[in-house]
């Protein structure tokens, strides 16, 4: 059985190549739409130049939007602790009903029990 022949020994074919290439040279997998990939190396997209900035109506909006959405949660945290506390109200209320049913149905057997004059 032959060894594998050493790689020096073998004549240079990139020139001639037959068929397909082994492997893509850009995977579709590899990049996202952020990235770009030239003469094999991986580069990002920098940040917009100057001249391409936003428009300060733009981060006015923005700034607008932040202080609406930051407002809209407070108040959805004051709604969510107010609901709590209805709630802790409500099954306080509804023990306290139980716990009189409770005692009426002792006090009607206690009076059961005694002897009648």
């Amino acid at each position: 059985m032959a060894g594998k022949r050493n790689s020096a020994t073998r004549a240079p074919t990139e020139t001639a190549r037959r068929g397909r290439p082994r492997r893509a040279t850009r995977s579709t997998y590899a990049t996202t739409g952020n990235e770009d990939v030239e003469d094999g190396q991986l580069v990002l997209d920098q940040a917009p130049p100057a001249e391409e900035q936003p428009e300060p109506a733009a981060i006015r909006e923005l700034q607008q939007l932040q202080a609406q959405l930051l407002s809209l949660q407070q108040e959805r945290d004051r709604v969510a602790a107010a609901y709590a506390a209805t709630q802790q109200a409500a099954l306080a209320s509804t023990q306290a009903a139980e716990i009189r049913q409770q005692l009426c149905i002792l006090q009607a057997e206690i009076q059961s029990m005694q002897p009648t004059p």
